[in-house]
C-alpha cells in the first residue's frame, strides 16, 4: 500500500485538496481595477448619448409593397376579368408612384411587371369573353 505522500509530494498541501495556482504572469491582470476601487466606466462619457440605429427610410416602399399586392391580386383574379384589370390599374399606377419617388426594390418591379401582365390577359380575356363569334362560340 502507498503512502498518502507519495501522492501529495507537497507538505503545504493535504490530502483532498489541490495545490493552490501559480501566480499570475506579470502584466497580466493590467485591465482589471483595483481592488475596492472605482467600477469600470460606462461605454460613453457621462452626458454623450448617441441615438439608436435606424437604418435609411427608402421613400416609396409602402407604394411599392401595396402595389405588388394588387399585381400579386390582380393575377389572382385573372378569371374576373374586369376585376383583375382594376387591380392590374392600380398595381401599375402604385408601382410608378413608388418609383418615381426613387424607390428601386423588387417589390416595386415585382408589382410593375405582375400589374402589367394582368392587365394584358385580362384586356385579352375581356374581348374574347364579349365578341361574338370571335371564338366560334
Amino acid at each position: 500500500m502507498s503512502h498518502p505522500s507519495d501522492h501529495f509530494p507537497d507538505e503545504n498541501v493535504s490530502p483532498g485538496t489541490s495545490p493552490p495556482p501559480p501566480p499570475p504572469a506579470p502584466g497580466a491582470y493590467n485591465n482589471l481595477p483595483p481592488q475596492g476601487g472605482e467600477p469600470y466606466p460606462g461605454p460613453y462619457p457621462s452626458g454623450f448619448y448617441q441615438p439608436p440605429f435606424r437604418p435609411a427610410q427608402v421613400p416609396g416602399r409602402g407604394l411599392a409593397v401595396g402595389g405588388m399586392v394588387m399585381g400579386i391580386l390582380a393575377l389572382c383574379f385573372l378569371c374576373f376579368s374586369l376585376l383583375s384589370m382594376a387591380c392590374g390599374i392600380v398595381a401599375v399606377i402604385l408601382c410608378g408612384l413608388a418609383k418615381s419617388k426613387g424607390c428601386r426594390t423588387a417589390a416595386a418591379t415585382a408589382g410593375l411587371v405582375c400589374g402589367l401582365i394582368a392587365f394584358g390577359i385580362s384586356a385579352i380575356l375581356y374581348v374574347l369573353q364579349w365578341t361574338p363569334g370571335l371564338i366560334g362560340i
